[in-house]
């Protein structure tokens, strides 16, 4: 997941551009979440494609650029079996960004296993 969202993020870059990985946790919904943020300065994401970016076989890549369009599909499966999920935004000539939210959980679970004697 991490690898396709920071190549598609340097696949926008101008030649003089800044990609940036940020961290924090934030509280939503009354939960705690680690969001993991990818941003770059690149040429942005109009309304209509940001409506699609996640949909299967959906790419921005310009032809001479290999794109199959299932990169986003599949970075939003992944964190939606941890129980997460991709946000994006974006501003035509300005930047995009993607965080990931990945719920915390405070303790994790354990099965205590206890061996039988026979």
């Amino acid at each position: 997941m991490w690898t396709n969202l920071i190549a598609n993020a340097l696949d926008a870059l101008p030649k003089q551009g800044k990609l940036c990985i940020a961290t924090s946790i934030e509280h939503k919904e009354q939960k705690d979440w680690a969001v993991i943020s990818v941003r770059d300065n690149g040429c942005g994401m109009p309304k209509d494609v940001l409506d699609q970016v996640f949909a299967l076989n959906f790419t921005t890549k310009k032809e001479g650029n290999f794109g199959l369009g299932i990169g986003l599909s599949v970075c939003q499966q992944i964190a939606s079996q941890h129980s997460g999920f991709v946000k994006v935004t974006s501003s035509v000539n300005e930047y995009t960004e993607m965080q990931v939210w990945l719920p915390i959980t405070l303790a994790p679970k354990f099965h205590e296993y206890k061996r039988s004697e026979s």
